[in-house]
């Protein structure tokens, strides 16, 4: 009796499935691109002069590091900061670039991890050694590629910091985006940093699920109240994923978003590394808290629902029959409601990437976009191959 029925309103059916994956899409991705909330810190620069404590974690960045630390250490901040270089067992020259800035700047002062420490993450230890050593409750994290969009960058980050927040999100994303593999990590990063943006923010006692750890601040206390990393130490990367959700308390995470507090990074010099880290991400978010599980199955749900639309659209058109005009262009009415959402979603992104001074990468959006989802399952399905070795190190 069922099966009769659903073939005899097969067409119905379809068209009933497809707009729900049509709604699914426009539910779930407009407001990450449209990214609008009052608990969003636009236009940041006032007058904060809260004592910050900068950390950056540098490892063999000796190319970028000098620049980087000076840049830090000439800020243009209304109050008292320090900056604080872990050197993270590097082999290069970091070492001596550091005692150099530390000569011209008091306020730069270094530690280091040894070299010997095996069967945990380098970062997590040389986050945690720095953190330790700040004198200031709020800590400003960044790394030693990194480097400030402005002189103006701990003004316009610090305006989150204040008694409503115990962590602050910033922008940060890869430089120079020229090439179309920089194109794909730089739109993955801004994707992915969009997407916390909108958990943190969407409702007032919203929980914050991820942030890039390159350009944040938090509280020290907030960090060794919960242990630091001493939940996550079974992994060896994935920290970008986890440190936020771990921390994150409901209702007290800020975003800045003002273009002075960005943080470029520099592109990785191998694709092997940006592989290696996307599959540490997907290894680590089976540790994820509720809500950040809900957000990447919603996103990964809207993913799926972009190929539904198209699939399914596909099968109607095969289904039409252009006997009864009136019913024929009827049927068109829902490719024309398709047209229209996916017009708004590419103007939707254009917006985004000029906000965020990140034009050069929305020329292949589309692409991405229908791409972007099986890429993803395949980090799923290699990650949890190699779980074991991820937990170990690759």
């Amino acid at each position: 009796m069922i099966v009769d029925l659903l073939y005899e309103y097969q067409e119905y059916l379809i068209l009933a499935v497809w707009l729900l994956c049509l709604l699914v899409y426009v539910l779930v991705r407009f407001p990450i691109l449209m990214l609008k909330s009052k608990r969003l810190v636009h236009e940041a620069l006032g007058d904060s002069s809260e004592p910050l404590s900068v950390v950056v974690i540098a490892h063999n960045h000796g190319n970028s590091l000098e620049e980087t630390l000076e840049r830090i250490a000439t800020q243009d901040y209304s109050g008292k900061y320090e900056v604080i270089v872990v050197n993270d067992s590097s082999t290069d020259d970091t070492a001596d670039i550091i005692q150099r800035v530390e000569n011209r700047h008091a306020h730069v002062r270094h530690t280091f991890t040894s070299d010997t420490a095996r069967y945990m993450s380098h970062f997590k230890l040389a986050v945690t050694l720095g953190v330790r050593s700040a004198r200031h409750e709020w800590i400003v994290l960044t790394e030693g590629d990194c480097c400030p969009s402005s002189s103006k960058w701990l003004q316009t980050l610090s305006a989150g910091c204040d008694e409503q927040h115990d962590l602050v999100l910033g922008y940060s994303n890869f430089y120079p985006v020229t090439t179309l593999h920089s194109r794909r990590y730089a739109y993955e990063r801004f994707m992915q940093q969009l997407r916390w943006f909108r958990a943190a923010i969407v409702r007032k006692n919203s929980k914050a699920v991820g942030g890039l750890m390159c350009n944040m601040a938090f509280r020290k206390s907030l960090f060794l109240r919960n242990k630091g990393f001493s939940a996550q130490l079974h992994w060896l990367g994935g920290e970008d994923v986890l440190f936020v959700d771990t921390l994150a308390v409901q209702g007290r995470t800020g975003v800045v978003m003002d273009s002075r507090s960005f943080m470029w990074q520099q592109l990785p010099v191998r694709h092997q590394l940006w592989t290696t880290s996307q599959l540490f991400h997907a290894a680590a978010s089976q540790s994820l808290s509720r809500q950040g599980k809900r957000e990447r199955f919603m996103w990964a749900l809207s993913s799926w629902a972009a190929w539904g639309v198209l699939l399914l659209g596909v099968v109607w058109a095969m289904r039409l029959q252009p006997v009864d005009v009136h019913r024929f262009f009827f049927s068109l009415l829902p490719y024309l409601a398709v047209v229209i959402v996916f017009v708004v979603d590419v103007l939707l992104f254009h917006r985004a990437t000029r906000l965020m001074c990140q034009s050069e990468i929305g020329r292949l959006y589309p692409l991405y976009n229908l791409i972007r989802p099986f890429q993803h399952f395949a980090f799923r399905i290699q990650s949890y191959r190699q779980r074991r070795h991820l937990m170990r190190g690759i």
